[in-house]
């Protein structure tokens, strides 16, 4: 199926303003689309120098633990006690119907 140009601005023009946003955001994702299909499509094109940013990104960053202001999580029980026993809940039936 062979779509016009023209054809395609003449639908956009007649697109109410509220869905112009959407067709933005379709549009942005095709054009990603295309470029790692490109991408993919010739993985023997990058070079070893360019791949030297994996082997940096692999240090990991100092760990900064998050600060709740006092009182803001009040009523919520995030003991180990109760971690453990919602850990034990969630994996209970998980395999029971694999063999």
């Amino acid at each position: 199926m062979i779509i016009q140009r023209n054809v395609l601005h003449e639908a956009i023009d007649k697109l109410p303003e509220n869905a112009l946003d959407e067709l933005a955001k379709f549009i942005e994702f095709l054009q990603f689309k295309i470029q790692y299909d490109e991408f993919s499509a010739v993985p023997n094109l990058i070079k070893e120098s360019d791949m030297n940013w994996q082997i940096e990104t692999q240090n990991n960053p100092p760990f900064n633990p998050v600060h709740f202001p006092e009182g803001i999580l009040t009523g919520f029980d995030f003991s180990p006690e109760y971690i453990a026993t919602a850990r034990k809940e969630l994996w209970l039936g998980i395999g029971a119907d694999f063999e």
